[in-house]
């Protein structure tokens, strides 16, 4: 193909020249070349991802198990697991509490946390370019310390009989009661243990 000679444009500077010389050889030699390279070096930030709730079997006393979805960008980075006690937190320095820079791990295990306290999470996603995605925000309250129940008040047995009493006693207000065990012996000061165990009671 044949370039033909350009004119010089009446006032146009030396600038101006060059300029349209490069587009022209761009454009004979090959232009889709030098618009892939472009459209490649546009960095956008990487796809964001979705943090799942945490179910019951998920949350403790002390620890609370995330899931998210994966990312699944060529040009990733890491993941960042950030924690508040503030409902639509701002993420910094101070949030962190995790990194994953496998992107196929998509869960973290968040211990160290106080009981019967509401958190809130986000993961920020990070590409190799430093750009990020912040995930959806989601919260979760860390169980009731696990503690002994409140022991009860025994009255003095009433109606014996030969081979039978009635036994009553204060109501536990607890609310993780599970159960009463009665328990019997012949001897003072027992522990209670299988063998002197009479009866149980659940749920009264």
């Amino acid at each position: 193909m044949q370039i033909k000679p350009l004119l010089k444009p009446k006032n146009a500077g030396v600038f101006v020249t060059c300029i349209v010389i490069s587009l022209i050889v761009a454009g004979y030699a090959g232009w889709s070349t030098i618009r892939s390279q472009s459209n490649k070096s546009s960095n956008q930030p990487p796809h964001a991802v979705f943090l799942d709730t945490p179910g019951d079997v998920d949350v403790e006393e002390n620890s609370i198990w995330l899931d998210w979805s994966a990312n699944t960008d060529n040009d990733f980075s890491r993941y960042e697991v950030h924690k508040s006690t503030i409902n639509n937190f701002k993420i910094g320095l101070d949030t962190i509490v995790g990194t994953k820079r496998d992107q196929e791990k998509t869960y973290s295990f968040v211990f160290g946390l106080e009981a019967s306290t509401t958190y809130y999470f986000k993961i920020r996603t990070y590409d190799s370019g430093a750009l990020f995605s912040d995930s959806n925000e989601i919260g979760a309250t860390t169980l009731q310390p696990n503690i002994a129940p409140q022991g009860v008040k025994l009255s003095q047995p009433t109606d014996i009989g030969a081979t039978t009493l009635t036994l009553k006693w204060s109501k536990n207000q607890d609310e993780d009661f599970m159960q009463y065990i009665v328990a019997g012996s012949t001897d003072s000061d027992f522990e209670i243990d299988s063998e002197n165990s009479i009866n149980t009671i659940i749920g009264c």
